[in-house]
């Protein structure tokens, strides 16, 4: 089965509509120190090391989060499988981008 990587579960946060992507998978919890940087990146790292290239992410939350979320599933996979909110729907929509439409500016 897929995961869906949550860069932030917070309490109340609904995440309903993303079991249909996958298992929900959260990266941190609650509120995020983000002065120490390189202990919240071996955190998010550690839980990513068994990320698959079908995984997906969620886009939202804390920026810094995603930031390197992403950053280290491209670095492994070569793309990133994302997972976008779309408020008038009150879904989300599955979008794919790969390292090449990243570095070419083709998407």
């Amino acid at each position: 089965m897929k995961t869906v990587y949550i860069p932030n579960l917070k309490e109340g946060y609904d995440i309903s509509d993303v079991t249909r992507f996958g298992s929900p998978a959260a990266l941190t919890e609650g509120r995020v120190d983000i002065s120490v940087i390189q202990s919240l990146a071996a955190k998010i790292v550690k839980k990513l090391k068994t990320a698959k290239e079908d995984d997906y992410l969620i886009m939202g939350g804390a920026p810094l989060v995603n930031a390197i979320a992403f950053f280290y599933l491209m670095n492994i996979h070569g793309r990133v499988n994302l997972l976008i909110f779309d408020a008038r729907t009150r879904k989300y929509m599955a979008r794919t981008i790969s390292e090449i439409e990243v570095m070419c500016g083709e998407m």
